[in-house]
């Protein structure tokens, strides 16, 4: 089977009184705790296969406000506790590397700017913490290793940044936080050229100044808009019909 977090977070003493308390416990150990998510004045991994020109205005955004308000989320909410949770629990477990939690990665030439959530000890694979409801966390182990196109190129941008060939998805039951499962991204050059052909044309109407006239999704991905803060001024928004068709609204 290959290396495997959650293999190893259920059968190592991880789960044992001697590594964690309960999580309650953990949980109010760290609520004080407000980190903000400062992306520097670049394209998140996250936002890669999404809309083109939310990612433009959200860099612009950056760029007016000093890199502030845009990624500032508050840290107490359920999804980042159990996200926080799981990273120090792999850490103190000996299965992911302490200095790379959260460690900062930049890849210049295309603007991608982001954090990894982690790296398995000995230079293993790239670890991705996400969490899911009930209903599409059961959808995720049904469908087993079907893999999302979208998480899939943020996980290149990942893998091109930090020089590696592969990364370990653990998505977290946000409703069962007991219950994980794990999917493996590895290399696939045609997935780095969709990469590219979507960050270059967001960092060529970000330099020139202009926007995107009629896209606001990336045609790969087939991601809705759902609208955002700026879902009022962008001049490609849009929703999905019942028959699959686009349609501006």
């Amino acid at each position: 089977m290959g290396v495997s977090v959650v293999r190893q977070l259920y059968t190592r003493e991880a789960t044992s009184s001697k590594f964690t308390s309960s999580l309650n416990d953990y949980l109010v150990s760290v609520r004080n705790r407000t980190p903000t998510r400062d992306r520097g004045g670049m394209i998140s991994p996250s936002q890669v296969g999404g809309c083109q020109q939310w990612a433009l205005n959200q860099l612009r955004a950056e760029q007016r406000e000093n890199h502030s308000s845009p990624w500032d989320k508050p840290f107490l909410d359920m999804a980042n506790l159990y996200h926080d949770y799981y990273q120090n629990l792999s850490v103190k477990a000996g299965i992911l590397e302490p200095t790379s939690i959260e460690r900062r990665v930049i890849y210049k030439p295309l603007k991608i700017g982001g954090a990894i959530d982690g790296r398995f000890v000995r230079n293993g694979p790239l670890v991705d913490f996400k969490t899911a409801n009930s209903r599409i966390f059961s959808r995720i182990v049904e469908r087993n290793q079907v893999k999302n196109y979208g998480v899939e190129m943020q996980m290149h941008c990942y893998m091109k940044a930090e020089h590696v060939n592969d990364v370990i998805v653990v998505y977290i039951n946000r409703d069962t936080p007991s219950q994980l499962h794990e999917i493996h991204y590895k290399w696939d050059d045609k997935v780095w050229k969709d990469v590219t052909d979507w960050i270059e044309p967001v960092i060529l109407h970000f330099e020139a100044g202009t926007d995107f006239e009629d896209l606001a999704r990336h045609k790969l991905t087939n991601q809705e808009c759902h609208g955002c803060q700026y879902f009022a001024h962008c001049r490609g928004r849009f929703m999905i019909s019942n028959e699959g068709k686009k349609m501006l609204v």
